[in-house]
This record gives C-alpha cells, sequence and structure tokens, in this order.
C-alpha cells in the first residue's frame, strides 16, 4: 500500500509545471525534472512528520518575504561552470582512460574490461540550502570527490553542485555494485566535509546527517 502523498506535496503539485530545476543548469541540460528531486525527498521519510526545505507557501504578501522584507530574485549560476563540465568530459584525463583501456585489449584481446560511466543526483537532509552559495565550495568539492577514485574502482568527479543537490559523474570498472559506490562516496565525503568545512554544521537539523539516503542514477555510457 503506498503512503499518503504529505500535504507540501500536494500543494506545490498545484502549481507544478513540467520544467527542470530552475536553480540547476545541469538538470536543464539532462532534462531532469524538479518531481525528481521530490520523489527522493520523499522516499526516505514519513509523510507525518514531512521536511522539505524546498518548499515555498504560495500565499504570501506580494513582494516580501516572511520577516516583511522585499523578496529579492535567486541568482542565476553562472554558465562557465557548465561548460567546465563539459570540457571536463573532453579532457586529457577522459581520453588517457580510454586510451588506456584499448591497449590493453589490443594486448589481450580475451580480457574482459568494464567501463561503467553513471551520472549520480542526490539531495542534501530534507533538500536543506547547505551549499549556499555553491561557488564558495564547488573547488573544494570537486577536488575532493577526485580523490575518491580507487573508493569506486575508477574516477569520480563533482558534475554540479546546487545549494540542495550534487551531481556526481562516476567511472567504474564493475567490481563494485552501484550501492555500495554511493555509500561510499556519500559516507566519505560528508566526514570530509565535516572536518573541511566546520561551518556548515549549524545548517544541519539535529541528529540529521548532510546527504539524503535516497540517490537518482542513470547510466552514460
Amino acid at each position: 500500500m503506498a503512503s499518503p502523498t504529505p500535504p507540501e506535496c500536494l500543494e506545490c503539485a498545484k502549481f507544478y509545471r513540467h520544467q527542470p530545476h530552475a536553480r540547476c543548469l545541469v538538470c536543464n541540460d539532462f532534462r531532469l525534472e524538479e518531481t525528481l528531486l521530490c520523489d527522493l525527498n520523499r522516499m526516505i521519510q514519513k509523510p507525518d512528520p514531512f521536511l522539505c526545505h524546498a518548499f515555498q507557501p504560495r500565499l504570501q504578501l506580494a513582494g516580501t518575504g516572511g520577516d516583511g522584507q522585499p523578496t529579492k530574485p535567486r541568482p542565476t549560476p553562472p554558465r562557465s561552470q557548465l561548460q567546465f563540465l563539459r570540457d571536463f568530459l573532453k579532457s586529457d584525463q577522459i581520453k588517457y582512460q580510454t586510451a588506456l583501456a584499448l591497449q590493453k585489449l589490443a594486448q589481450d584481446p580475451d580480457e574482459i574490461i568494464a567501463n561503467l560511466k553513471f551520472h549520480l543526483v542526490w539531495n542534501t537532509s530534507h533538500r536543506r540550502s547547505v551549499f549556499t552559495p555553491p561557488k564558495t565550495y564547488f573547488e573544494n568539492l570537486f577536488d575532493l570527490f577526485l580523490g575518491f577514485g580507487e573508493l569506486v574502482g575508477g574516477m569520480a568527479a563533482l558534475m554540479w553542485l546546487a545549494p540542495e543537490q550534487v551531481h556526481i559523474y562516476v567511472e567504474s570498472d564493475g567490481e563494485k555494485s552501484i550501492e555500495a559506490i554511493v555509500k561510499k562516496l556519500k559516507s566519505s565525503s560528508f566526514q570530509a566535509i565535516q572536518k573541511k568545512f566546520p561551518d556548515l554544521q549549524p545548517r544541519l537539523g539535529i541528529g540529521d546527517g548532510l546527504w539524503d539516503k535516497a540517490y537518482f542514477l542513470e547510466t552514460i555510457g
């Protein structure tokens, strides 16, 4: 029996339009709709009580926020980060790994070489806006995930960072299950981020971790 839908989600559904997350250029590029992030949040919570920090009540004074101050439009993320992602996927590092795999295959045609490529997405706990502004944390987290190559049996790279979500590119040799890869990436990154950015702790709820347990996966090669 399916769980009842939380009231906040029903309220959002009244105004939902089929479009990607407006603040995420990678969501726009991959055509990932906002409901995907909502589904991930619902998967790990009970309807009552339910927390979603992306939920915004529609009935409010025009032109003001909850504190009575005028609202300001959210800045559009710089397009240069998306260009950086595209350049990275065409980088010498990617070309080297492909050439190395082909060389090994040429030396021993009977050897099976697996090179699995994944696009992973997951939310922060309850979709809290933890990484605000994202550009402050992007470079450090990019270097952090690059250091997790051994954990995934290949390579991991941060594709995009939003206040309440991450997109991760993973190349794996197939020796580890995707569940094991995600678990390792989440636990290792949480520990490293806690150590590197202790100022983020107050943005998390008491007893909550950094990441939600659910994740989205698609194969891209």
